[in-house]
């Protein structure tokens, strides 16, 4: 026994598919549906994102690493106040655009901080000559900021 399935069209696809009344729409969608489904069951995703995640979780300890080890021993805390604000998500979040707009939103403020890390681990280690990657990951980045905000955070503690 078949099944009947509703789909949202936005209403301007719902206008031109009413030029074509000669097209079974049911007919199109069905085949879409099993065609999805015989690429989809072809590939096992399950190992490849294994894979991926034990990558990212490399790098991710790795950025930890790196910032206990090599960049937060030779931070001053005038460092940390500044390193702070361009790292922080949730600073970066509540701040407003360049023009007054409203505050950025969490996910344009995780990659402002992943970018500001990334920039900031660059500009250290060359000035203080610490070997780094040459590719900093968003992983690698979201690792150091963990560490990073780590200390800060215990150091902030009264």
């Amino acid at each position: 026994m078949g099944k009947n399935v509703t789909i949202y069209l936005p209403e301007d696809v719902a206008e031109k598919m009413e030029s074509f009344p000669e097209v079974n729409w049911s007919e199109v969608c069905r085949r879409a549906v099993l065609e999805y489904i015989q690429i989809r069951s072809q590939v096992d995703l399950g190992p490849i994102i294994e894979r991926l995640k034990k990558e990212r979780n490399v790098d991710f300890k790795e950025g930890q690493i790196t910032m206990y080890k090599e960049i937060i021993p030779k931070l001053s805390w005038k460092d940390f106040e500044l390193w702070h604000t361009r790292v922080d998500k949730n600073l970066i979040e509540q701040q407003h655009g360049p023009f007054g707009e409203e505050p950025i939103g969490p996910l344009a403020a995780e990659r402002a901080a992943t970018d500001g890390m990334r920039r900031w681990i660059r500009h250290f280690a060359k000035e203080n000559k610490i070997q780094v990657q040459e590719d900093l990951s968003d992983a690698f980045c979201e690792g150091a900021i963990d560490a990073f905000m780590d200390v800060y955070n215990r150091t902030k503690r009264k």
